[in-house]
């Protein structure tokens, strides 16, 4: 049985075979993996992302 993943930042549903990063233990798709890749600062998405990467990164501390 596949496993189903959700993605950390948009929550999209994937397979688990579909390609994307897992980042401290949460798993980002390949179209937020790239639009962080080419994200610039002035972007209107950026501090969206941001956000979302920095609540993995809290989630992970201790």
């Amino acid at each position: 049985m596949e496993k189903i993943l959700n993605c950390a930042l948009c929550r999209k549903s994937v397979p688990e075979n579909n390609t994307g990063i897992t980042l401290l233990g949460s798993y980002i798709c390949e179209a937020c993996e790239n639009k962080i890749a080419s994200l610039a600062w002035d972007d209107p998405d950026y501090d969206l992302y941001k956000s979302g990467l920095k609540k993995i990164w809290r989630c992970n501390e201790a």
